[in-house]
């Protein structure tokens, strides 16, 4: 209880909640912590983020979910790690000690991995998983597995913004990808699929909704257009994280919008026939001030349809505490030097 205390006596903290829906639409909160911050076994976790969460088999009801999981070493200076965990029942999690992933497993993910997202190719699962190498650009790569616990990273990346600007500079001149990550991935009707990702502009406060497709989900092609732009209130400047899933007889979209991210980040859907255009449906999940768990920003969502007919949502929230003013005041001198204020 007194760690427990001591966590909203620190630095604010990422956690992982959850809320549920019975239409997708309108949404819940769920009482308590699906991932906290802590020590679990050897891994000590200061910040949970990305997830990914599916059914262990078509024949559980059990659960499985990959999630990232930082650990501040220094001031500034994290750790970062794919770790897996086991559930009976969605809401409490058993957390296995060692990261299925972790920077420095191969080079293009030396100083960063982040973001997992699974799919099935044959009998074969992929991750595609957001790698940072020592040149500091984000990546979107991938590794592949049998047994969905012992995974091998593939060589080189799904998409990488170095190549991606060379076919993007005739779309959009005035924007340059600088980094890409957080993939959702769909197969459509002609057997094919479409990965949704972040797209980076000239820093982290700047980001949008792109798309690629492919045939293998190895060689990705980059499709024209953004298929979620910001300017919007709520996402003037940043629309990221997205969430794609088939609902009704087209998609819906979560995704995480912010005017100056990351405080007061918020979550918002849309709906789309094609899932090409996209429209704008307003709020999933707007951070709560009276909830200490999610009193700056809530983000990454992640959402599972259910076997019971409903939906359950895994967003991160950034908690408040009672020494946060340094922390809000820190943004505030960012938002400020990139023009946000």
């Amino acid at each position: 209880m007194i760690v427990k205390f001591k966590n909203y006596l620190s630095t604010p903290k990422d956690r992982l909640l959850s809320a549920i829906s019975n239409d997708g639409i309108n949404w819940k909160r769920e009482r308590g912590i699906r991932i906290d911050v802590g020590k679990v076994g050897s891994n000590i976790i200061d910040g949970v983020f990305y997830c990914y969460v599916q059914y262990i088999d078509q024949e559980s009801c059990n659960f499985e979910m990959y999630f990232h999981a930082s650990h501040e070493i220094t001031q500034g200076q994290w750790h970062t790690k794919i770790m897996r965990t086991e559930s009976v029942d969605g809401l409490k999690w058993n957390l296995d000690n060692n990261p299925v992933i972790s920077q420095g497993f191969h080079p293009l993910c030396e100083k960063r991995a982040i973001a997992p997202y699974l799919f099935k190719f044959g009998d074969v699962w992929r991750m595609y998983f957001t790698g940072v190498a020592e040149d500091g650009v984000y990546r979107i790569l991938s590794a592949i597995s049998k047994n969905r616990k012992e995974w091998e990273i593939e060589d080189g990346a799904r998409i990488d913004p170095l190549n991606f600007n060379q076919v993007y500079k005739n779309q959009l001149k005035n924007y340059k990808v600088s980094g890409v990550s957080d993939t959702s991935i769909t197969k459509l009707n002609d057997g094919t699929y479409r990965m949704y990702f972040s797209a980076r502009g000239k820093s982290v406060f700047y980001q949008n909704i792109q798309s690629a497709v492919s045939a293998d989900g190895i060689r990705w092609e980059i499709e024209e257009g953004v298929r979620i732009s910001p300017g919007e209130k709520g996402f003037k400047t940043l629309a990221n994280n997205p969430c794609v899933i088939p609902f009704e007889k087209g998609w819906r979209m979560y995704f995480r919008g912010a005017d100056r991210s990351p405080l007061g980040d918020t979550i918002f859907t849309a709906y789309s026939d094609d899932g090409f255009e996209w429209d704008i449906q307003g709020i999933s999940i707007k951070c709560n001030q009276h909830r200490l768990v999610e009193k700056h920003e809530v983000a990454f969502p992640f959402v599972l349809p259910l076997r019971d007919g409903r939906y359950r949502m895994y967003y991160m929230g950034c908690c408040g505490n009672l020494f946060d003013r340094d922390y809000i005041n820190y943004y505030k001198k960012m938002h400020v030097k990139e023009g946000l204020l």
